[in-house]
């Protein structure tokens, strides 16, 4: 037969391999009680002694209590000059097990926004670390994979998921690890899967850090997420704070307090969580649109903030957009030194004519940015959010809708018997 095996021997040590190299059975026995012959095969327990001289990238799987697979884990010799066409010395470092897979697909994991040295932004995919230690038992991927991933977010240095019924944060630190990087002992950097059980389906949608904690928001309950006195694979707790229908509309943060809509018949609502007065430790909810339960129309699409303000936006998609103009939603507030509430109002700006619509809004800084669609044109529009706020050279503010700044020039500008304004483009 042209294929033989392999046999290769070094002072006390003997190498075998079998043409295919794959497995196959063997033992040893000896006269001495089994203390005479040592093998080294693919498996071996927590109490066997491995040699210090073996071929480079041999691995073998360690087994810990035979009633429990998640402690079993993988180690392979490091070869001092990492050939592994002999023996030399070496030592024994965690691997990942036989067989596996050991990374991501990063083509379907969430990409990158990088800030380049020139001060431009490129959109690219992420290099994920790979799993280096266990297998699929000992050292599972997350449950993200395969499943579609709703938010994405910080909290206490770490990276975190949310995925169906489920947070996954990264390691401690290391914000693109979501794997152990060691599957002998469960660190506290490790990363953390924690499912939102209750008795109704809870697909998480949104994550707002708050006050040292996570609030977990799904389409009927708000949950609240916790760790003391860090976040850890042992510490972190998990518990059903509020049980409200909500939209899957991303909360925000305004003051004090987090702000998140919900359903109310035709109309929307708006409501908030804030911390006790009376007990740090726990958690108030309350109604900010109890008093005018039919004023905001239609489902809310977003909440923005001001930074600088206390007040937040809103936008809602009324059941009939044809039949009222573009409309903003605001609510201003004022809280005193012992965080009361002493004075709020909602009130709400009306743009353009019967049809146009707002598509999107976001805040940066005091200034609203508004997609307003007008006669089916999208045009980008900012709203100042500043009291007392005066024009330049003025000691008012011109208060006009979709109003553009004349250049310091004429240009655009012509005179006759009709003044004729071109609007750029």
């Amino acid at each position: 037969h042209s294929q033989v095996w392999r046999v290769e021997q070094d002072g006390y040590m003997m190498s075998i391999q079998n043409p295919e190299k794959t497995r196959f059975a063997i033992s040893v026995a000896d006269d001495l009680g089994g203390n005479g012959l040592k093998m080294t095969y693919y498996e071996a327990d927590e109490t066997a002694s491995l040699p210090s001289i073996c071929r480079h990238g041999h691995v073998v799987k360690i087994v810990g209590d035979v009633r429990e697979e998640a402690d079993d884990y993988y180690l392979k010799f490091d070869g001092d000059t990492k050939d592994n066409t002999k023996f030399e010395h070496g030592r024994w470092v965690e691997t990942v097990g036989y067989d596996v897979k050991y990374k991501f697909d990063n083509s379907t994991m969430p990409v990158g926004l990088i800030r380049e040295a020139d001060g431009t932004f490129t959109l690219k995919e992420l290099d994920w670390d790979e799993r280096k230690a266990g297998d699929d038992t000992s050292n599972p991927f997350p449950s993200f994979v395969d499943s579609t991933i709703n938010d994405i977010f910080l909290f206490r240095n770490r990276l975190g998921f949310l995925s169906g019924e489920d947070v996954i944060f990264s390691e401690a630190g290391e914000y693109f690890n979501f794997f152990r990087t060691t599957a002998a002992a469960l660190l506290d950097t490790a990363p953390i899967g924690v499912t939102a059980s209750t008795n109704k389906v809870s697909q998480l949608h949104s994550a707002v850090p708050y006050n040292e904690r996570l609030l977990l928001f799904s389409d009927q309950t708000q949950f609240v997420l916790d760790a003391d006195p860090y976040l850890s694979p042992t510490t972190v707790k998990l518990s059903t704070a509020n049980e409200i229908d909500n939209f899957k509309v991303k909360p925000i943060i305004s003051g004090d307090s987090v702000y998140y809509g919900f359903q109310r018949s035709d109309f929307s609502g708006v409501g908030e969580i804030g911390v006790s007065r009376e007990d740090s430790s726990l958690m108030e909810v309350n109604d900010a649109t109890a008093h005018i339960p039919k004023y905001i129309e239609g489902t809310v699409l977003k909440i923005a903030a001001a930074t600088n303000e206390d007040a937040f936006c809103l936008i809602a998609e009324p059941s009939d957009k044809t039949a009222v103009p573009a409309t903003l939603y605001v609510y201003k507030y004022f809280n005193n030194a012992n965080r009361q509430r002493v004075q709020s109002a909602w009130f709400k700006y009306t743009f353009g004519s019967n049809g146009d619509f707002i598509n999107d809004i976001s805040f940066i800084g005091n200034r609203l940015y508004m997609l307003i669609r007008r006669n089916n044109v999208v045009y980008l529009e900012s709203l100042t959010f500043e009291d007392n706020a005066k024009d330049a050279s003025m000691d008012y503010e011109v208060l006009l809708d979709h109003r553009w700044s004349k250049p310091a020039t004429n240009a655009g500008i012509t005179y006759g018997n009709t003044t004729t304004i071109t609007l750029p483009t």
